[in-house]
This record gives C-alpha cells, sequence and structure tokens, in this order.
C-alpha cells in the first residue's frame, strides 16, 4: 500500500492543476454502506483502544527539551464592574499584573509538567523585560537564548476583565 502513495499524490496534484479542468466530483449513491463511500468502517473507530492501553509506552528520555520560539509579555488584568461604552471613564476592581505571550504561557505550562523548557525571543533592558525574565526563571523556564535588547520597550498587554459577563477584551 506504501507504494501507491507516490501514485495518489500525482493523481490529486493533477486533479487541481490549472492546466487540466477537474469534473465536479458525483456524490455516491446513497445505497452503499459506509465502508463503500469512505473506504473504512466507522464503527472499528467505536471499538478501538487507546494505543497505550494495549503496550506500555517506551520511557521518556532524561534530558527531554521543550523549545519555544515566541512572545512573551506583561499582561495588565484590569478587572471592572461591567465593560464601560463609549467615552465613559470607571474604575477598576482589581489590577493583576502577570505573564503573558503564547511561548512564555506554553513553556511554564511545560515546566510545571515536568519537562525542561527552553525560550528562543527578545525583551528590552526595561523593568517589563527583567520581571519577564524574572518570572520565566522562577517557573523554570531556561531564558539562556532569550535576547535582552538595550533600545526599545518589551511588549506589554492591557486586558480588561468584565466582572459580570467574565468576559476579558
Amino acid at each position: 500500500m506504501a507504494s501507491s502513495y507516490p501514485t495518489a499524490i500525482s493523481s490529486a496534484l493533477a486533479a487541481i492543476s490549472p492546466s487540466s479542468p477537474s469534473p465536479s466530483p458525483s456524490p455516491p449513491p446513497p445505497s452503499l454502506s459506509k465502508q463503500a463511500r469512505f473506504g473504512f468502517s466507522t464503527r472499528s473507530w467505536r471499538r478501538s483502544r487507546m494505543s497505550s492501553d494495549r503496550s506500555p509506552s517506551p520511557p521518556l528520555p532524561d534530558r527531554r527539551v521543550v523549545l519555544g520560539c515566541g512572545s512573551v509579555c506583561v499582561d495588565f488584568l484590569a478587572a471592572v464592574a461591567s465593560y464601560p461604552k463609549p467615552d465613559d471613564k470607571i474604575r477598576s476592581i482589581s489590577l493583576e499584573v502577570r505573564g503573558g505571550g503564547n511561548a512564555g504561557n506554553a513553556l511554564t505550562c511545560a515546566a510545571r509538567l515536568g519537562l525542561k523548557p527552553r525560550l528562543i525571543s527578545k525583551v528590552a533592558d526595561d523593568a517589563q523585560g527583567r520581571s519577564i525574565l524574572a518570572e520565566l526563571e522562577a517557573d523554570g523556564v531556561d531564558t539562556s537564548f532569550l535576547v535582552v535588547s538595550k533600545e526599545g520597550n518589551s511588549p506589554f498587554t492591557y486586558i480588561i476583565v468584565d466582572k459580570q459577563t467574565i468576559v476579558k477584551r
């Protein structure tokens, strides 16, 4: 069956090639079973077991490293009683300052799961950048590949949380 993959790929590419118009596919006759229409039985999926149930997984290596490349920032989460209307002035109920960014959040989770996360990212040499660096290191993220720029500002985000609906904006 593995030898038919190149043929299937070539056929698929030829079908979508702009040089040859592709005929519109006709729907399968309703009298055919799902197995005949799709080439597999959907029942077997319901009966299948997880692969981990059949045999034990090999042990994870001791030096497993999760490498992340992406954004890290400081999130300012301001809670308000209700989200303001345009031109309204309101006071926040509370303010939390915490680390954020997709890579920072994912690697912090990896560290808490016992993995060895390593981050490739960039922050500025300012108060926010230093707090990002300190928080990641405290969480167990390897920041030795983090670039600290002498110029610019570290990224930050203001997030308003509506306490009535618990919605972030």
